[in-house]
């Protein structure tokens, strides 16, 4: 067949004239959209790596086909937002204060390429807050001035199919949190913990496109890193004292199985292999639990207020809780002694 065969008397290549799964399989090589590998659990022993929604180098970056015509914009959208895989990362810590008015402090920080926002909870309160990723709650950040938007757009979102959920557990604790001493009300809100995240997820997708997207899980543990490393094989015959360890891991995660998602779940190896049936028995615990909690309850979750004087903004293309500087000479004494009695546990 020559070439003329497919020109048009225009000498325009008739490029929707060809069918459907011809067009999707070009869009998969025009509009390939990689995102960026797990960061390795090795990354957190210091500090949080950058969070990169793709390889920018990727010579597949260029989406210019999208503003060739509506049609062709329509259907390299459904390829783009439908077969990217959109990361999203949690990463959760803990605190204690000794002294005085000893004090338990839960801290997450929430990642997405549309969103990043912190949340804190302590012992004291009813319920935990949004606040800035870069207070938690040590330190402080400027006002953002940027108002781009945010990736992907909100109107293109309900086409996002696969989610890559990285949840880290910075808590390199050697205890579990009953032997740890930590009070009672905090033992069991580590069950709860992510439940705001799994409404903001939701909310984000929308209701349709939840229910019709995938969720891969990952969990990783800086306390199974580390135990791997120096002492696995205590670990392995520590008997008791591992279950409840590994109970607590999986009561962390187990939030985001109660979204409107189908999901894959990857859990630690040491996890599997010792335990294979640890994680079904404890979702159906605290599947039993949520469904005993009171409706009001599991509404304050989706409704968390955001902490004085933080507030919601736009900054380099995603929606974030930000906090003002304060400039006054007693608010900044005041910070400094608040902060100087925080004492990270590790």
């Amino acid at each position: 067949m020559g070439k003329e065969s497919y020109t048009s008397s225009a000498g325009v290549f008739p490029f929707l004239s060809l069918p459907r799964t011809v067009r999707d399989k070009i869009y998969q090589y025009a509009v390939s959209f990689p995102t960026a590998p797990s960061a390795p659990i090795s990354a957190f022993l210091d500090n949080r790596p950058p969070f990169e929604f793709r390889d920018r180098g990727h010579p597949s970056a260029n989406l210019s086909i999208l503003h060739v015509n509506k049609q062709i914009h329509d259907e390299a959208s459904q390829i783009l937002y439908g077969e990217t895989v959109f990361p999203v990362r949690v990463v959760i810590n803990e605190s204690r204060t000794d002294g005085y008015e000893p004090q338990t402090l839960f801290e997450v920080q929430y990642e997405s390429p549309w969103e990043e926002v912190g949340y804190t909870w302590k012992d004291r309160d009813d319920i935990g807050e949004f606040c800035a990723v870069n207070f938690i709650p040590r330190f402080a950040t400027h006002i953002p001035d940027s108002s781009t938007p945010s990736h992907p757009l909100p109107s293109y979102r309900h086409l996002i199919k696969h989610i890559r959920l990285d949840i880290i557990d910075k808590r390199v604790y050697p205890y579990s949190l009953k032997e740890y001493h930590v009070p009672t009300v905090m033992q069991t809100r580590i069950k709860k913990l992510l439940l705001p995240f799994v409404h903001r997820l939701a909310q984000t997708l929308g209701p349709d496109a939840a229910k019709n997207a995938t969720v891969d899980i990952k969990l990783s543990s800086l306390f199974l890193y580390k135990e791997e490393l120096s002492n696995f094989q205590y670990r392995e015959e520590a008997g008791d004292e591992t279950v409840d360890l590994y109970t607590e891991l999986i009561e962390t995660i187990w939030p985001f199985i109660t979204g409107p998602w189908e999901y894959n779940l990857d859990m630690p190896l040491q996890i599997q292999k010792q335990h294979p049936k640890l994680v079904s028995q404890v979702f159906s615990t605290c599947d039993g639990e949520y469904g005993r909690m009171d409706v009001e309850e599991k509404k304050g979750y989706q409704l968390l207020d955001v902490a004085e004087p933080c507030f919601w903004a736009m900054s380099e293309g995603k929606m974030r809780v930000t906090r003002k500087l304060q400039s006054t000479a007693r608010t900044t004494a005041r910070r400094t002694r608040r902060n100087m009695n925080f004492q990270s546990r590790y």
